[in-house]
């Protein structure tokens, strides 16, 4: 079996110094630029919505269809209070339809 020649492995990876590092502000403007990775649960509100009115979805189902569909897999704890706010807010939409429709 041959012998290996012990390498310095301080002396092979390069030390960053302040010529191959950007500038903050311009790393800070590039972070700034690029698109989000997963947008936020809320900016699919409109489709859970349907989801949940229309189709008669639960936060289970909109969280397994919305990863079905490319937007991700999101925690349970983020769909459902999305869900319930879409409920309520149609709800007081039928309540003042309601109401208005009386005093007419």
């Amino acid at each position: 079996m041959a012998k290996t020649k012990p390498t310095n492995k301080s002396t092979e990876t390069p030390v960053p110094t302040a010529q191959t590092n950007p500038p903050l502000d311009v790393m800070m403007k590039a972070a700034q630029a690029a698109e989000p990775k997963r947008r936020p649960v809320t900016y699919y509100k409109d489709i859970i919505a349907v989801l949940v009115l229309d189709k008669l979805m639960i936060a289970a189902e909109v969280r397994t269809w919305l990863s079905d569909h490319g937007a991700g897999l999101y925690p349970i704890a983020h769909v459902s209070p999305l869900v319930s706010a879409v409920r309520k807010e149609a709800k007081e939409k039928e309540q003042a339809d309601a109401q208005a429709e009386t005093q007419s």
